[in-house]
């Protein structure tokens, strides 16, 4: 019960987010990036990092 309820959150979540492909990554609801859009994964990583800086200041 508790696996099927976590499946049907994240696919509602994939979703309403507009990630449609992997890897992407989501922060704090707001922003959205992928590998492919950031030039690859260490970029990926780097702009993930960036706006998790900026939320919480």
């Amino acid at each position: 019960m508790t696996v099927k309820s976590k499946v049907k959150k994240a696919l509602i979540l994939s979703q309403t987010s507009g990630i449609t492909g992997v890897p992407a990554m989501v922060v704090n609801g707001k922003f959205r990036t992928s590998s492919p859009e950031a030039g690859g994964m260490k970029e990926m990583l780097d702009v993930v990092d960036f706006l998790i800086q900026k939320e919480l200041n």
